[in-house]
Order: structure tokens, then C-alpha cells, then sequence
């Protein structure tokens, strides 16, 4: 009897100890990588781009609490090897000192925090033959201020040096409407007869939709492209032929890397957003005497737009 007891009880053992769970191993949970890095900006094959563009890309991670960072390759050869910004925690990067007229290829590594990563395709972008005249990316302002070297229509309240929203980098210009008109222009001394214009644009995200402010941008007292209020469209005119151009429209509170191409010897504009061509060889009145003033402005008291990363060349 007591040998049955010891063989039952050693019976019951064993079957306890194999279904009791084995913690030596745990499942970890599947880490899947980040989505292929796409939507290249300046989309690929794109040319007459500046010396000092800005790179930018889309791409996310599917786990949640996954951070990514990039790695961004660039190079005049192809495939580009030289790895030119490493575990950068932005989807955007700005590049200066690049030559003129010269084809440049990149791509971009996404790694997220757990070690996986995607590879991106190899996009190429070519660089323009002009020289550049002005460029800003706002960030050696001080925060809060007035930018130096710019000029108010006599209000500077609404216009000011922001970290609030921004293309690249940490600041931007922020410009609203303080009491109605507000504006800010930036003297061009030697604008040449063909010039090219390249900013990016937050569009106002306060917007109502039954008035007809606008928030605009343009050489000043001469022509001017707007993003109106009351239907979020992109319109062009000039201060010297009744009406406008309908361009587009555009998706409130989004960023817009906006192009303007314009020859003052055959008065034609061309513009793009975001490298799509909205008109090309546009004619527009011949400019009359005076200075260039590249300006910004808005309408309204409610509108409010930030400006980054502007290059004229």
C-alpha cells in the first residue's frame, strides 16, 4: 500500500511539472520595422533645384511607442555612400554649399528604437545654374523678435520669429494680422531679369469659411499670389489688371514648399507647390520703376501663416 501511495504522489508530480508554464522563455512581442522611407521632396528627377535645399520624406512606424530616427546618404555618385546626418529624429533635413548644376542622389535609412530598420529607395535631385541671391532659414533670430534686415508695413506685433510650427530646423517666421493688414517685405538691390523664388509655407489653419481675407505672398506693389480664406484657394494677380488666376487649392493649416520662376524681361511667372506645376509662362503686366520688394502678408486680424526655409536665386 505504502509503495502504491509513493507511485500515485510521483504520478501527480510529474504530470504537475509538465503543465506548469515555462518562464525561462518568455514570447516577446514582434517588432516590426518602420514603413519604406517615400514622397521625396524635391521629388525625384526634380531640377533647377537650390544649392540649399531641404530634404524631406515620409515615414512612420506601425508599433506603437516606437521612436525613429534616419540616417541620410547623399553623394554626387550613385549609389550615395557618405552618410551626411546619423540617427536624425526628423523627417526633413537642410543641406547648403551644394554646387550648381550638379546631380546629387539620396536615400534614407529608417531604425527605430528596437533595432529594425527599412532602407529607402536612391532619389536624385539636380541642382541649379544660378547664382543665390538671399536666403533665410530664421534661425539665427532671436526667439520672439522681429527679424533684423526685414521691414514692417508700421505693425511688427504680429510678426515675430517663432518655434511654434516650423519646416526644418527649430524656428520660422511667423506672421498675423494685428488690427487688419500686416505685412513684411525683404529689399532685393539686384534682382536679376530671371530670378526663382522658393519657400515653404504653413497655411493658415484659422480660417473662416465665409469671409474673404486672404494671406499672400509676392513682389510687392506688383504681383502676389494668395491663399484665400473662403473656399482655400491659391489665386494670382497683379496690382495692375482686374481679377484673378485661379491656381489651386490648398488644405488649411498644411505646409507648402511653394516655387515661383519670374522673367522681367518677358513679364511670364511660372509657380509651383509642392514640385507640381500649377501655371507656367504666365504673362503678367511689365513691372514698373522702383525697387524689389519680396513681401508677405496677410489681410486679417484672424490669419495667421509661418514661412521657412526661403532661397531666392
Amino acid at each position: 500500500m505504502k509503495i502504491l501511495f509513493i507511485l500515485l504522489f510521483s504520478f501527480f508530480i510529474i504530470i504537475f511539472s509538465s503543465c506548469k508554464k515555462d518562464d525561462s522563455n518568455p514570447t516577446q512581442p514582434t517588432n516590426n520595422a518602420p514603413s519604406t522611407p517615400s514622397n521625396p521632396i524635391p521629388i525625384d528627377g526634380t531640377t533647377e533645384v537650390s544649392r540649399s535645399p531641404v530634404l524631406s520624406w515620409t515615414c512612420s512606424d506601425p508599433d506603437a511607442g516606437d521612436s525613429v530616427k534616419y540616417d541620410l546618404y547623399l553623394a554626387s555618385v550613385n549609389p550615395p555612400n557618405t552618410l551626411t546626418a546619423s540617427s536624425w529624429i526628423y523627417p526633413n533635413y537642410s543641406l547648403t554649399g551644394l554646387d550648381t548644376n550638379r546631380t546629387y542622389y539620396w536615400r534614407v535609412t529608417a531604425k527605430d528604437s528596437r533595432g529594425a530598420s527599412s532602407v529607402g529607395p536612391i532619389w536624385r535631385f539636380t541642382t541649379t545654374t544660378q547664382n543665390i541671391i538671399y536666403q533665410d532659414d530664421f534661425e539665427s533670430y532671436q526667439l520672439g523678435s522681429f527679424p533684423p534686415g526685414w521691414v514692417s508695413n508700421g505693425v511688427t506685433t504680429g510678426i515675430t520669429i517663432s518655434n511654434y510650427a516650423y519646416h526644418s530646423s527649430a524656428q520660422c517666421l511667423k506672421i498675423s494680422g494685428v488690427g487688419g493688414l500686416s505685412g513684411v517685405f525683404r529689399l532685393i538691390p539686384t534682382f536679376p531679369d530671371t530670378a526663382s523664388m522658393e519657400f515653404w509655407i504653413k497655411s493658415p489653419s484659422n480660417l473662416p469659411g465665409t469671409d474673404t481675407s486672404w494671406c499672400a505672398f509676392g513682389i510687392e506693389t506688383y504681383w502676389q499670389i494668395s491663399f484665400f480664406a473662403q473656399d482655400s484657394s491659391i489665386l494670382l494677380n497683379d496690382y495692375y489688371t482686374p481679377g484673378f488666376k485661379f491656381l489651386g487649392y490648398f488644405q488649411p493649416g498644411n505646409w507648402y514648399k511653394m516655387k515661383v520662376k519670374y522673367n522681367k524681361i518677358d513679364n511670364k511667372l511660372s509657380c509651383w507647390a509642392n514640385d507640381v506645376l500649377l501655371i507656367n509662362n504666365t504673362a503678367i503686366l511689365p513691372y514698373p520703376s522702383g525697387l524689389f520688394r519680396f513681401a508677405f502678408g496677410t489681410s486679417d486680424s484672424r490669419k495667421e501663416f509661418y514661412i521657412d526655409d526661403l532661397i531666392i536665386w
